[in-house]
């Protein structure tokens, strides 16, 4: 509900809802009269945007200034919810790139 992901996200239900239409507009989400939204099956239009005053693309710096923050953000949310059996996978994954390092095939 509006409640609940506005006490998860730590934000109003008003912020919840402009970005429930939002992601509407942007054809992400479809809303079914009495069941809710949920994510389309075939997500349309653009969801991340530059907007430039001046009508030009954006720098790459400022791409890679947003890619930054939400691989931050990502990466802070995995570590609150990870479990010991993603500890295991993780030490696993980092074993096997530690024993292949010299691997270039």
């Amino acid at each position: 509900t509006e409640q609940q992901l506005a006490e998860q996200l730590n934000v109003s239900r008003s912020v919840v809802r402009e970005a429930i239409a939002q992601l509407k507009a942007d054809g992400v989400i479809t809303a079914r009269r009495g069941l809710g939204s949920f994510i389309s099956q075939t997500p349309a239009g653009t969801v991340f945007r530059f907007p430039q005053p001046n009508g030009r693309l954006p720098d790459l710096a400022q791409m890679f200034e947003v890619r930054l923050w939400i691989e931050t953000q990502a990466a802070a949310i995995a570590a609150r919810r990870r479990d010991d059996a993603d500890l295991q996978r993780m030490q696993r994954a980092l074993q096997a790139m530690q024993e292949h390092r010299d691997n270039f095939e």
